[in-house]
């Protein structure tokens, strides 16, 4: 295996804040360590046209290649007609406008570098991250063109494709060397649609960032913490309220990009002064916010017709490193069968519980007051969720590639 290269293609990556992004990043920090060498693909930070192909930078001393969105439109023309005539991309080109959720532009020409990058750094293996969805067709395809094996890491399902976009998914999944998936749920299904022996589980991990969190004594308010997005999934509304009916004195620090949705219902509630919302930050930078926590929260609620939650948030991995006490509204699925095996201490809400939470947030509270509220981190979580320990699963698989 030493000596070998991945092409590892990720849209998002460093420094954008994407769950996404922090798993690929935490795999390829111990990369070396499991003997795998890589070269990164990944989306420009800018749209600026001279960035199309940029000159790489290096994360964990491996070259970074980062493509546009926005392409030169008539750089764009030329690399279309040299892949219709030189590549034989055209059915490619097609399907890639299909990808709804990716501009198609950017596949087109993320396909003409990774060919490049395949022959200048001699990969025989491609790692396709999705979502989006859309690298999907993009690994299909250079898997057809060079030969190389493909793993897909697929992070979550894709719940609203149109048929076509079905199709051409499970082509790709179908063709695939190896497909990891990162929940219970996601294992099952998948192994019941593809050949079970090529579908891998392996978890997210935590950053280690997150385990230097101490124990907050220095603050006299009951502080909540909360970090990622709000949106109609992952909705304030019902935290706020369940807030604004307690008598103690509270504080809310929310860290994310959409802390507008937070202060609108905030302002509904009348609690807005109750709020301290940060910006979204770097894992280093949110230490001292974290510290100020006695109570993590997290809340998701079912999409539309679902009636389980396949998923495993990502944040939990991160709140069960520290060690802290979380309040969890979720519904029945993955995340909450995750916390009742991992945390040491935990109330979890089902999101029709109407009364839940504020029961929840009264408990925590007279035992914050009483001096009984303390970290208790489960050493068999620290030791099966970190970064070197979710890697060497992963280097197992390549392993298996190249043995054939």
């Amino acid at each position: 295996m030493r000596g070998s290269k991945i092409l590892v293609i990720s849209y998002y990556f460093t420094p954008q804040l994407h769950t996404g992004a922090f798993r690929n990043m935490q795999f390829l920090r111990h990369f070396r360590d499991n003997g795998l060498n890589a070269v990164i693909l990944t989306n420009a930070l800018t749209t600026t046209p001279t960035k199309i192909l940029q000159a790489p930078e290096r994360y964990a001393e491996f070259p970074v290649f980062r493509i546009s969105t926005t392409p030169v439109y008539s750089l764009w023309k030329l690399l279309l007609r040299a892949f219709k005539k030189l590549l034989n991309t055209k059915d490619f080109i097609n399907e890639s406008y299909h990808a709804t959720d990716i501009n198609p532009e950017w596949l087109q020409t993320a396909y003409k570098k990774a060919i490049e990058l395949i022959k200048e750094y001699h990969c025989d293996t491609i790692y396709i991250a999705a979502p989006p969805f859309g690298t999907l067709l993009l690994g299909y395809w250079l898997k057809k063109a060079t030969g190389c094996h493909l793993i897909i890491d697929l992070q979550e399902e894709h719940t609203d494709s149109t048929p076509l976009q079905a199709q051409l998914e499970h082509r790709c999944l179908t063709e695939c060397d190896a497909l990891i998936v990162n929940s219970w749920s996601y294992w099952t299904h998948y192994s019941q649609k593809l050949n079970k022996e090529k579908v891998f589980l392996i978890f997210d991990g935590y950053d280690d960032i997150f385990r230097l969190s101490n124990e907050s004594s220095q603050h006299i308010v009951f502080t909540l913490f909360y970090m990622g997005t709000w949106d109609a999934l992952r909705s304030p509304q019902k935290l706020l309220a369940s807030l604004q009916r307690c008598q103690f004195p509270w504080r809310l620090i929310s860290v994310g990009s959409t802390n507008h949705i937070l202060n609108e219902q905030a302002l509904r509630y009348h609690v807005h002064e109750h709020l301290t919302c940060v910006p979204s930050l770097a894992r280093e930078e949110l230490l001292p916010y974290l510290q100020q926590a006695h109570l993590l929260f997290i809340t998701r609620e079912l999409p539309n017709g679902a009636q389980w939650d396949k998923q495993i948030s990502n944040k939990i991995f991160n709140y069960l490193a520290t060690g802290k006490p979380i309040l969890a509204q979720v519904p029945l699925g993955d995340t909450y069968d995750f916390l009742q095996k991992y945390a040491r201490q935990t109330a979890l809400i089902l999101p029709d519980e109407i009364d839940g939470l504020y029961n929840s947030l009264q408990s925590y509270y007279h035992y914050w007051q009483a001096g009984n509220l303390h970290k208790d981190n489960n050493p068999d979580f620290l030791q099966l969720f970190d970064g070197k320990t979710i890697t060497r699963k992963l280097s197992t698989v390549f392993q298996m590639l190249q043995q054939g």
